[in-house]
């Protein structure tokens, strides 16, 4: 039996109510049911552009995966952002970074050192699904 959880969730644009309220409803194996009994399958709301950084110390690398990347088709726009280390420079022009790829070269140690330092300039809260590490070299 599929755990039921309760959320809310607010109506659809073009509902009925011209309010933007919260209905109650309940998860039930992909889709909502809301508290008349009504069902509506559960979509991501689109996300307009999806920017990600990459840290790490090899650009060849670094290149090479973030033009993979954008080679492939996705229903958002991804920006790819390359840097060697954190923090980021300052930029009045900088969008939010929705995550963080660390790229470490298990045959560097500088790669490793340079990783552990760039991890210090990132608040906790930021670790919670925004930074992932990819490992090469292995």
């Amino acid at each position: 039996m599929q755990a039921v959880q309760d959320v809310l969730f607010p109506p659809y644009p073009g509902q009925a109510s011209g309010r933007n309220e919260a209905v109650p409803g309940r998860i039930l194996g992909g889709q909502v049911v809301n508290g008349a009994g009504a069902s509506a399958n559960l979509r991501p709301s689109p996300v307009p552009a999806v920017v990600l950084s990459l840290v790490g110390t090899e650009d060849a690398l670094l290149q090479q995966l973030a033009d993979s990347m954008l080679k492939e088709d996705c229903t958002s726009e991804l920006k790819v952002h390359l840097a060697r280390s954190l923090p980021l420079p300052c930029s009045v022009n900088r969008p939010r970074i929705d995550l963080i790829v660390f790229v470490v070269n298990l045959h560097s140690k500088h790669s490793l050192q340079n990783v552990e330092e760039s991890l210090c300039h990132l608040d906790a809260a930021f670790f919670l699904g925004k930074v992932t590490f990819l490992a090469t070299g292995g």
